[in-house]
């Protein structure tokens, strides 16, 4: 070995061998660690719509309880993934998910407005053609934030069913 002075590194040539490991999880494997737990967690959101109407509280409590699992999966998921500065399908995939979430809380707070609040039992203080009315009223809310709960019901899962398709359609187009 010979000193080298500045710059006459220049002048050497080394050979050398230069590999290249690519490595790649399969698409099963993403779709069974991170799309699957979301995927129950959608579904489990799905059994607010068979709460009674007017009744908001068990409701939202499921909602935010679901909406904490989310958070606490998607700090999981990203302890696990490479870190890069743009977001990865996966992060695209949890917001969609948050959002169906959020979306069933504001259609259950609406369906719930609908209803209006239950008309208690008349009382011999009342006068009977206006409890009547009430009642009529009463009743016809209900009925229209029945239907519009058992629309949601259907709606609700066909939306996340069309919002996985799209997201599966666009993985498998560029992956």
């Amino acid at each position: 070995h010979q000193g080298l002075r500045f710059g006459e590194g220049a002048r050497y040539y080394y050979v050398g061998v230069s590999t290249l490991l690519e490595m790649h999880r399969g698409r099963f494997h993403f779709i069974l660690v991170y799309i699957l737990p979301l995927v129950f967690i959608i579904t489990v959101s799905q059994a607010n719509w068979f709460f009674d109407i007017r009744e908001l509280d068990p409701r939202l409590t499921i909602a935010s309880g679901l909406l904490l699992c989310m958070v606490a999966f998607q700090y999981t998921i990203e302890q696990e993934l490479p870190k890069v500065s743009y977001p990865l399908w996966i992060n695209y995939y949890m917001v969609g998910c948050y959002v169906m979430i959020v979306l069933q809380c504001a259609l259950m707070v609406i369906i719930s407005r609908v209803a209006g609040f239950k008309l208690e039992p008349m009382t011999s203080l009342q006068n009977k053609k206006e409890y009547d009315e009430c009642f009529k009223e009463s009743k016809d809310r209900e009925i229209r934030a029945n239907h519009l709960n058992s629309i949601c019901a259907v709606m609700y899962p066909s939306l996340f069913l069309i919002f996985n398709i799209f997201m599966f359609g666009l993985v498998f187009a560029y992956t």
